[in-house]
């Protein structure tokens, strides 16, 4: 599920790791970093368990300078509850101007990946309650 009119995220390619992320809005990416709601809501069973959905920028754009404040976003598998959200930015190396997307223009990227346990771990006790944060900070 998306925002409306904003294209759900794919990739272009049968061989293609990552799924395109589209921006949500016309936006004007600076070197002051502001949050955005990129509008996807995951649903159970999107993420499959024992798998991760990292966002990153795309290629062509982070070689522009775009950055995701904590450098990568991680979605677990049970993370349902809130629309995912990216903060944006241009690194110090960037470009002195201001980059530019029109909604609906391909930013980032999201990949899955599989994930372990470590054998030898405590069993989590905790049940997601909630979206970013929700099983503390």
């Amino acid at each position: 599920m998306t925002i409306e009119g904003v294209d759900l995220p794919r990739r272009q390619t049968e061989d293609s790791c990552g799924y395109d992320v589209y921006a949500p809005c016309d936006m004007e990416i600076t070197h002051k970093a502001t949050k955005y709601d990129l509008g996807i809501l995951m649903e159970p069973g999107d993420i499959p368990k024992g798998y991760l959905a990292m966002i990153v920028p795309r290629s062509s754009t982070g070689n522009k300078g775009l950055c995701i404040r904590n450098t990568v976003g991680i979605i677990d598998s049970d993370y349902t509850m809130d629309t995912i959200k990216a903060t944006l930015y241009i690194d110090d190396h960037g470009p002195d101007d201001n980059l530019f997307f029109s909604k609906n223009q391909r930013i980032l990227q999201m990949i899955l990946v599989p994930h372990g346990i470590i054998p030898t771990e405590i069993p989590p006790t905790q049940k997601r309650e909630g979206g970013i944060g929700s099983t503390g900070q």
